[in-house]
C-alpha cells in the first residue's frame, strides 16, 4: 500500500529536473507521463547516455551517498 501519491516525470521535462527528481526521492527509474497516457519509463541508464558526463557523475554520487 502506498502512503502518498507515485513519483512521476513529464515527457518534456528537462534531463537535469529528472536528475533532481531521482536525487530528491532516491529512485533509479521514473514513469514518464505524457498528457494523461504513460508513454515510458526513464532510468539511470539512459540518463548517461544523454545526459552530459558531469550530470551523469552528480547523480551517481547523489544516489549511492544516501
Amino acid at each position: 500500500m502506498c502512503d502518498g501519491a507515485p513519483v512521476i516525470i513529464c515527457a518534456e521535462d528537462p534531463v537535469e529536473d529528472v536528475l533532481s527528481t531521482m536525487d530528491e526521492y532516491q529512485v533509479r527509474r521514473l514513469p514518464v507521463i505524457d498528457e494523461d497516457r504513460l508513454v515510458g519509463i526513464s532510468s539511470e541508464a539512459d540518463i548517461a547516455h544523454h545526459a552530459p558526463d558531469q550530470d551523469v557523475a552528480d547523480m551517481v554520487q547523489a544516489v549511492t551517498e544516501r
